[in-house]
Formats: structure tokens, sequence, C-alpha cells
């Protein structure tokens, strides 16, 4: 989105429910990837280019809204 590098440590280390899936078998039955993660990811790019340009003024005051919403807090 624009907002820069991301420290790992701003995401948490528990299972969620987008985590890695083997769809090998229902790739085969339903056939529903029909493309590469590389086109995926130059779609998203090109689908996104105005939304990043837009957040660019904001983008310093934007990250630290972030990072203090989703890093984990020190005790």
């Amino acid at each position: 989105m624009g907002l820069g590098h991301v420290p790992f440590d701003a995401f948490g280390d528990e299972s969620y429910y987008t985590d890695w899936m083997d769809t090998e078998e229902s790739q085969r039955i339903l056939r529903f990837q029909g493309g590469r993660f590389e086109d995926y990811q130059a779609e998203l790019t090109r689908r996104m280019a105005p939304v990043r340009f837009a957040l660019r003024p904001g983008r310093s005051p934007l990250r630290w809204a972030f990072l203090s919403l989703v890093r984990p807090k020190k005790r």
C-alpha cells in the first residue's frame, strides 16, 4: 500500500485462517485457480497504483498509526 517496509515484529506469531493450505485436490476438482501468482501480483500492483499515489502525502503518519495498531504490546 506504499507505507514502506513493515517490520517483522508487526505481525503476530499465531496461525490464522489464511495460513498455507494444500489446494492440489480442490484445484483438480474445481479448477478455480486460473492464473499464476506473479500475474496476481502484477494485477494487484496495477489496481492499487491510485491508492498508493493518494496515500503518499500522509505516508509517515499513516505508517505510524498502522504500526501502533498491529504491533504486539510490550509488557
